[in-house]
């Protein structure tokens, strides 16, 4: 339920992101834009980081050998999305739609964890974004 959660609040956050990103023109007071932006991407951020924890908790392996094999696919998954992210897409079609990308493979995941464990007592399968 934690992990499932964590993926719906990321997907509804890269999806308010677009929505507020032309606003930041419209105000003159730079303290308060710096501190919204800054919680756009604060909160991102631990809820990822949240999603890491609770997905090394879900696995059936003891949990210190489990801990390095999830930080090692955390690492490689941050740094491939980094890399098509800001070398393939964002170039390609702009901030707007790679927030879209974003929140919709978020939704894919939550949706297909809640679907393949409803109706389940056990852990539920990870499948993160």
């Amino acid at each position: 339920k934690h992990l499932l959660a964590a993926q719906t609040a990321l997907a509804l956050i890269s999806l308010l992101l677009p929505l507020l990103w032309p606003f930041h023109n419209y105000v003159n007071a730079p303290v308060p834009t710096l501190f919204v932006f800054f919680m756009l991407t604060f909160i991102p951020s631990m809820l990822i980081g949240y999603q890491y924890i609770t997905a090394t908790h879900l696995l059936p392996e003891e949990k210190t050998k489990a801990a390095p094999a999830m930080y090692a696919a955390e690492l490689l998954g941050s740094a491939l999305s980094v890399a098509i992210m800001t070398v393939v897409l964002l170039p390609l079609v702009g901030i707007t739609i790679c927030c879209f990308i974003i929140a919709g493979l978020n939704i894919i995941a939550a949706t297909h964890n809640y679907l393949s464990n409803r109706g389940k007592s056990n852990h539920p399968h990870i499948h993160s974004v």
